[in-house]
């Protein structure tokens, strides 16, 4: 009986020095799960709970931005873009909050055509506006101004001429 006693307090520890996340992740929870279903679990978990908490706080800009970066990894972009534009709207005057939505709104066209119910090759217009904002908020912003440029290349099309100006 002893030596059951030692063996069940060698299993409690190894699984403490495991983590003890792995007793605690609700029914459904496996172990053998490779690391990406795992990552995928925890941000699904951490999305809950700031959708929890940017309904009570809904004038949080922090809240409302991790929930965008949390939505992006997910690959709900819809969603990320509804928080982008609630960020925005909370913090009008950040000009890296208008260039996240427009390198998020580039990278993501279709969605962000289902978003704005318009034609793919209307998003990069509005990527670029988002851009134009971000400019006249902060217009000695190096970086921003290169990103800027640069985006006309990625988007390509009509766009090549603003982009040598910029």
């Amino acid at each position: 009986m002893k030596n059951l006693v030692l063996e069940i307090s060698k299993l409690v520890s190894l699984l403490a020095a495991v983590g003890v996340g792995f007793l605690s992740l609700g029914p459904g929870w496996s172990v053998f799960m490779n690391e990406g279903a795992r990552a995928k679990y925890f941000m699904e978990r951490q999305r809950a709970h700031l959708e929890r908490a940017c309904g009570k706080t809904p004038d949080s800009i922090g809240l409302h931005a991790q929930l965008a970066d949390i939505c992006e990894e997910l690959g709900l972009y819809q969603q990320a873009f509804l928080c982008h534009e609630k960020v925005i709207e909370l913090e009008p005057g950040s000009a890296m909050l208008y260039r996240d939505f427009a390198s998020l709104l580039s990278t993501f066209r279709v969605a962000g055509a289902s978003h704005f119910q318009c034609r793919p090759d209307e998003v990069p217009a509005r990527a670029m506006s988002l851009f134009q904002a971000a400019i006249e908020l902060a217009p000695r912003d190096e970086s921003l101004a290169r990103e800027y440029a640069m985006s006309f290349y990625s988007i390509g099309g009509d766009f090549k001429d603003e982009g040598v100006a910029a």
